[in-house]
């Protein structure tokens, strides 16, 4: 009972900051809030310091649903929806198509079984919203609830484009010093080793940066407007090293970001497919590959081959539990097509559910970037590593994966200091 109290007690206070709250049980204090006109400080009062700092406020306006409130970004999840609080016109509820549209908001940012940390407030006409869903009032409805969701959604999502999630990579200037070291080293070696800021080779595959000599996986997509990162921030970015052929170490303004290769390269590959307004180009195999299916993986071949062959697949029937493999998606030549289709065509089947056309969509795009990565234990060059940092940091959601593992971990010069104990 005291759990359910502190429950409701908590939602209240959370809701209504102008009011202080005190809660007690047995002589010992669990809630003390005092009385405060902002509402970022009583909400953090219940996230805690450690949270808090890190919170986001999301805003929305529209002429009938003004959607305002708090979310944590990726890096702080939950194995369920308790620290999630939604309400509407300042009293707390509970609503699916919201929760629904919150988690959609973060998608490809979580990973499974994860749920976001979100303080969330709508307000709306009352006469929209139907109350006698439960005996408790907690559980709603609306008249509009597929707008609402589609408004939750946007607002979570704009929340995220606006902003600056991934590590502090700000170019500082390069020193005397650096300057000094640069011209020794090319110097000593008669030839330009280091190179000097918007000389680095750039590698514009968007699929891999290791087969620039096959012409890249996929060409760039007509009318790509991604920001360009600018000619002197490459050799910032330039990492310092390779370990384990799985970690890139790159130093940045502050500190020090390890970065995943394979989820960094995931989030590019998947990014670049998803903007392809049109069908990705094929290239012929020389020799049809066949496939041989179960009944359950023809049946799912069956419904995927139009998807498949817009992805850059030429995928034909032929006989029973049959089929060709007779073109690929452009410079993937290093990747298996059986294994592939195979791997896209088991994803699907482990969804469960029904999806729609640009879901599935979607769906083998994000199969097809795990299949296609850079995977783990494979090593790099330096201008092979920067490449694919570049990119990255040029990404949308440069701090997860498609799949929401992140991509990076950053070490920042503070928390250095204190494990050296020099602060």
């Amino acid at each position: 009972e005291m759990g359910h109290i502190n429950h409701i007690v908590s939602k209240i206070a959370m809701s209504h900051p102008h009011i202080a709250f005190k809660l007690t049980h047995n002589g010992s204090e669990i809630i003390n809030v005092q009385q405060t006109d902002s509402l970022l400080e009583r909400v953090s009062a219940f996230l805690g310091q450690e949270m808090a700092k890190d919170i986001l406020p999301i805003q929305l306006l529209t002429d009938w649903l003004e959607i305002t409130g708090f979310l944590l970004p990726p890096s702080h999840t939950r194995p369920n929806r308790e620290m999630q609080s939604l309400f509407v016109n300042n009293r707390y509820i509970v609503n699916k198509t919201i929760s629904h549209a919150i988690y959609a908001g973060y998608h490809t940012m979580l990973p499974g079984g994860r749920y976001p940390i979100v303080v969330m407030f709508l307000k709306i006409d009352p006469l929209v919203v139907d109350v006698n869903v439960h005996p408790t009032k907690s559980e709603v409805r609306f008249h509009q609830e597929k707008e609402i969701h589609q408004l939750v959604v946007k607002a979570v999502r704009e929340t995220f484009l606006n902003a600056n999630l991934s590590p502090d990579m700000s170019v500082p200037a390069e020193g005397d010093r650096e300057k000094r070291i640069r011209e020794a080293i090319n110097g000593y070696f008669g030839s330009t080793i280091y190179p000097e800021a918007g000389n680095w080779q750039s590698f514009s595959s968007p699929y891999s940066p290791l087969e620039k000599g096959d012409g890249g996986l996929l060409p760039p997509p007509e009318g790509d407007k991604r920001q360009d990162v600018g000619a002197g921030l490459a050799p910032v970015l330039l990492p310092l090293c390779q370990i384990y052929n799985t970690y890139i170490i790159v130093k940045g303004d502050d500190g020090v970001c390890i970065i995943d290769q394979h989820a960094a390269h995931e989030r590019v590959v998947y990014e670049r497919l998803m903007a392809q307004d049109r069908g990705i180009l094929s290239q012929l195999s020389l020799l049809p590959i066949s496939l041989e299916l179960d009944y359950q993986e023809t049946a799912t071949m069956l419904e995927s081959i139009p998807l498949l062959n817009e992805l850059g697949f030429k995928i034909d029937e032929f006989g029973q539990n049959t089929f060709i493999i007779y073109g690929v998606p452009v410079g993937m030549t290093k990747n298996d097509p059986k294994e592939t289709v195979l791997g896209i065509l088991h994803d699907i089947q482990n969804t469960g559910k029904a999806k729609t056309s640009s879901e599935l969509r979607e769906d083998m795009i994000i199969s097809m970037s795990c299949k296609t990565a850079i995977k783990a234990g494979q090593p790099l060059f330096a201008a092979e590593m920067s490449s694919l940092v570049q990119q990255l940091m040029e990404t949308q959601q440069p701090h997860t994966c498609p799949h929401g593992r992140p991509t990076m971990i950053k070490l920042g010069m503070e928390e250095l200091e204190k494990r050296f104990l020099r602060k």
